[in-house]
């Protein structure tokens, strides 16, 4: 038996209250009645998510540079206290552009990562030898 295979860890943890309404939630619907019943839980099933956003740097940058448009556009009508029927139609296009880009890249770009424990190795009778150690 491994030296470690009884060391316990101690964890504190502060949640807010919408976080911890949350966590009595979930709890609630395990049917598990403590919170470290609960979290024993989690860490067993061998699985949690999360979203990786690391293709929208690209899209962060295009809508920079509209928003910029937008801004410059803006800026020439408040200085002039004029704003022609074309520049309307520019920001209203920008902005659409903008809605798209975003929207279209959020979708492509976000993957859901599902991190999952791998499942403990089982061995047939031949491959873990013998009791007594041979093989």
């Amino acid at each position: 038996m491994s030296k470690n295979k009884n060391k316990s860890y101690h964890i504190n943890l502060l949640l807010s209250e919408e976080d911890y309404r949350d966590l009595l939630n979930q709890e609630k619907h395990l049917g598990v009645t403590t919170h470290r019943e609960f979290f024993r839980e989690k860490v067993r099933d061998g699985f949690c998510y999360r979203v990786d956003y690391g293709g929208l740097y690209e899209v962060a940058t295009q809508i920079s540079r509209l928003g910029n448009n937008v801004n410059q556009i803006a800026k020439v009508a408040n200085e002039t206290k004029s704003i022609s029927p074309e520049q309307i139609e520019q920001i209203i296009t920008l902005l659409q552009e903008i809605k798209k880009i975003a929207n279209d890249e959020i979708k492509n770009s976000a993957r859901i990562i599902k991190y999952q424990k791998r499942p403990k190795t089982t061995y047939s009778k031949s491959e873990r030898g013998d009791a007594d150690g041979s093989n």
